[in-house]
């Protein structure tokens, strides 16, 4: 830029979509973990019993992934923003090109208790997937004390 002048940040506004390939690791663990039930030399009631907790548990999950819908915004002036709620990102977020392994602490919030949120690269476009890279690499708290 001319005369030494700093870009102006924009605001930054993503919709976070299911991502079909955490699904589908998470079928695939569940799979692994069908196959090992079967495999085992426990009784057939135990066996059935397993068999029925991981099924019943792959379905909550992948129920769950399918539904997950995060709206992520920042701006310089009021900072992160989930799903509408003010939110402090935590140093202890991890990047990497396959996924964000987001913490944050929701703001005004008597507990305080630290959330996360996995977003893998196929849950948004390229580019705004490299924009969400850059701006959290950018932006992140201190961790908390304790």
């Amino acid at each position: 830029m001319a005369n030494g002048a700093k870009p102006v940040d924009r605001d930054l506004q993503l919709t976070v979509l299911p991502s079909q390939w955490l699904i589908g690791v998470t079928l695939s663990a569940h799979l692994l973990a069908l196959l090992a039930c079967v495999a085992n030399a426990l009784p057939w009631t135990v066996k059935l019993t397993l068999l029925v907790a991981v099924v019943g548990l792959g379905w909550v999950v992948v129920k769950r992934l399918q539904a997950q819908q995060l709206a992520i915004s920042h701006n310089t002036r009021s900072g992160w923003a989930i799903n509408g709620q003010a939110v402090t990102v935590l140093a202890t977020t991890t990047l990497s090109q396959l996924g964000i392994f987001l913490q944050f602490v929701v703001q005004n919030n008597k507990r305080a208790a630290r959330q996360s949120a996995i977003i893998c690269f196929d849950a948004l476009d390229g580019d705004d997937f490299r924009q969400l890279l850059a701006r959290l690499k950018t932006t992140f708290a201190e961790p908390p004390a304790g």
